[in-house]
């Protein structure tokens, strides 16, 4: 995976992503990409520790969509076998880089229609015939920076991020924002990974980032969260966002 290196762009401002002071200024109060098609519908990993590979397919989906105006959902099963077996990760947790250079390497990945997600490690049956959208690298964000996030997803599109998600506070959410006393923000203790579709301020004025789990429909608001945002990066969402640029 070394050519992946040199197509990681590491970003740290605005302007290095190619903005403007002006965009900057008049970036939405709130924005969130479900009501615009960008994103796909909530899936559960069960007991596979797989949310790294659906938080990056989320990514992935969203900006196929903006290129195509086609949303597909991609195979989260696909990354678990395939990468899992080059990578070591698979069921035992993994890291979203991995699997963006999975689908830089390979040229693609398969639909979830066309490799359907069973939850446990499989051989690789990656059909390339079938791909669906390579990538030709990736953006990470740097520097702890909330307000680089908020711009990137206002600006972009939805961000894979990861966080410390073991607090029972999240684990058994419901809904409203979740303000998290006990989450980590150490990058050491993160160990789940979401899919941030936008942002918001509840009617206490109380700001929140808009993410997508992985844990089914039952959980929290129809398996969304609402996260407490400029909240000293609480759980380390702003640690390791990332997000990937689509080539078709």
């Amino acid at each position: 995976m070394v050519e992946s290196l040199k197509k990681r762009r590491i970003v740290s401002t605005a302007q290095e992503l190619g903005l403007s002071e002006e965009q900057v200024r008049t970036l939405p109060h709130s924005v969130d990409w479900r009501t615009k098609g960008f994103v796909s519908e909530v899936q559960d990993q069960g007991a596979c520790s797989s949310s790294y590979a659906f938080a990056a397919l989320g990514a992935v989906e969203g900006q196929v969509f903006n290129k195509t105006g086609k949303l597909t959902t991609l195979s989260a099963q696909n990354i678990v076998d395939c990468a899992g077996i080059m990578l070591g990760d698979g069921c035992n947790g993994g890291i979203l880089d991995n699997t963006l250079d999975y689908i830089m390497a390979f040229k693609g990945v398969n639909s979830l229609v066309d490799y359907p997600y069973i939850g446990q490690l499989q051989q690789c049956a990656f059909n390339q015939s079938k791909a669906i959208s390579g990538i030709g690298g990736y953006v990470i964000l740097s520097g702890l920076n909330e307000t680089l996030l908020k711009i990137t997803i206002a600006t972009v599109g939805p961000v894979a991020v990861t966080m410390d998600a073991s607090s029972p506070y999240f684990r058994y959410y419901r809904h409203g924002v979740l303000v998290d006393p006990e989450c980590s923000s150490n990058w050491k203790d993160q160990n789940h990974s979401v899919l941030i579709v936008g942002y918001g301020t509840d009617e206490y004025g109380v700001e929140y980032w808009i993410a997508k789990n992985s844990w089914g429909k039952q959980w929290g608001m129809k398996g969304y969260v609402h996260l407490a945002r400029n909240h000293d990066n609480m759980c380390g969402l702003s640690t390791h966002p990332m997000y990937p640029d689509v080539i078709l």
